[in-house]
């Protein structure tokens, strides 16, 4: 009989000790298992809203971000029916901004904000003669662009993206993927100059670079050679003219009047109206 109970004991610490093995945590599925999602809140660009972006991080070495993006429609032809639809009397009832009546860019700037490109600071004003940065650039032209569609999991790393806003991270991730930008010479807050956004927007509604032998502007050779076909293909294209002394002045910042009045002839990209333009900008100094 002792020796049947000694058996019996014998057999429940053998059991109890292997459940207390197996309930061990820390086994390679449990490795990081655990993911934050970071979703980004809708933010603008001087006021304009952006898509949203979701990052999933995983708990890893490599700290990889997976970027879902869900791909607008941002066909070019789409623009043009609005922006045509657009009527000079709707365009006045519709100006809530007070910083632009005598400015040389209004037209452009109020046909932008009809069809929804770029809007105003929310305070009723548009500040048309500062500068935009590069991230904003970015964000401006993906709703102009002719993008592939991004893939669901991008290879870029929280790294890549470090000084993004959160409500540019599928702007910057769409025109990476697209060749639109490189992120070594990227810097999401800096002012962007005339020859980047030029570049930028060229890329994003995918303009092939053309020869450049009969490029017009005086100050030519400040554009590098990387960047000096985009800028001709724009200019054949009558999407920017340059300033009255015949320079383009590349390294300048660009403002939010000239950029607005690139992205109007970017849609409309028929030049009817560039010689008004050249006008009114002799008057007041401003390049375009």
């Amino acid at each position: 009989m002792k020796k049947l109970f000694f058996i019996v004991t014998l057999l429940l610490v053998v059991v109890l000790s292997a459940g207390v093995s197996w309930a061990k945590p820390g086994g390679v599925a449990n490795k990081g298992a655990d993911k934050a999602s970071v979703a980004s809140d809708n933010a603008s660009v001087a006021g304009d809203k952006a898509s949203s972006v979701t990052i999933d991080k995983a708990g890893t070495a490599s700290d990889k971000t997976s970027v879902k993006i869900s791909v607008k429609n941002k066909a070019l032809g789409q623009l043009k029916d609005n922006l045509n639809a657009v009527k000079d009397k709707d365009l006045e009832l519709g100006n809530n901004f007070k910083d632009i009546e005598d400015h040389w860019a209004k037209s452009a700037i109020l046909k932008m904000s009809a069809i929804g490109v770029f809007k105003g600071d929310g305070d009723g004003t548009f500040r048309p003669d500062d500068p935009i940065t590069q991230v904003e650039v970015v964000a401006l032209a993906a709703r102009i662009s002719n993008y592939d569609e991004v893939p669901q999991a991008n290879d870029l790393t929280e790294n890549d993206l470090v000084g993004v806003p959160d409500w540019a991270k599928v702007s910057v991730c769409e025109a990476v993927y697209n060749g639109v930008i490189n992120l070594n010479r990227f810097h999401s807050s800096v002012q962007a100059s005339r020859v980047q956004a030029a570049v930028m927007i060229a890329k994003a509604i995918k303009l092939q670079p053309v020869d450049t032998s009969d490029m017009p502007f005086n100050d030519k050779i400040l554009i590098s050679q990387e960047d000096a076909g985009y800028i001709m293909a724009l200019y054949q294209q009558g999407i920017i003219l340059g300033n009255p002394d015949g320079k383009f002045n590349p390294n300048s910042a660009i403002t939010r009047a000239e950029i607005s009045t690139i992205m109007e002839r970017v849609i409309d990209n028929s030049g009817e109206d560039s010689e008004t333009t050249q006008t009114s900008t002799e008057s007041s100094g401003t390049t375009q």
